[in-house]
């Protein structure tokens, strides 16, 4: 609904259906992931965060080591929006002990709220499949 009938068509059914499910016991599964999604793009900074932090609270509790770099990711964004670095700083840290895979790319603002002397991170893929080196300024390195 939200891609085929726009944004103002789909806000109203989108609040609703946010609403219910944050009424629900969570897990974490896509369809948390999907709802996190909602929140964001409702701009609803309130049922983002929460989301967020219960789905960290989850995996951390479970043991979900698989599902804690999303959830990680999804509350920094939270805290960058809100201007918060240093907590988001803290959280990419975290989420990088817990996954360093050099095959999954950071936040697309991770770079942003890098600790001081963290040297570069790299980006998301630019066509086709290239890995440009970020700096912590954002600029990009030649190829």
């Amino acid at each position: 609904m939200r891609l085929a009938d726009g944004y103002l068509a789909a806000a109203p059914t989108l609040k609703e259906a946010l609403r219910r499910y944050r009424a629900q016991p969570h897990e974490l599964d896509w369809l948390s992931v999907s709802y996190n999604m909602v929140a964001m793009d409702l701009w609803d900074d309130e049922a983002w965060f929460e989301l967020a932090a219960g789905q960290v609270r989850l995996a951390r509790a479970n043991g979900t080591l698989s599902w804690l770099p999303f959830a990680l990711d999804y509350l920094a964004e939270i805290h960058i929006q809100a201007g918060e670095l240093s907590k988001a700083a803290a959280l990419l840290m975290e989420r990088e002990r817990v996954d360093p895979g050099p095959e999954r790319p950071p936040c697309p603002t991770s770079h942003c709220c890098s600790p001081r002397g963290a040297g570069t991170r790299r980006a998301r893929p630019n066509w086709p499949g290239r890995w440009p080196v970020v700096r912590r300024t954002g600029a990009r390195a030649r190829h």
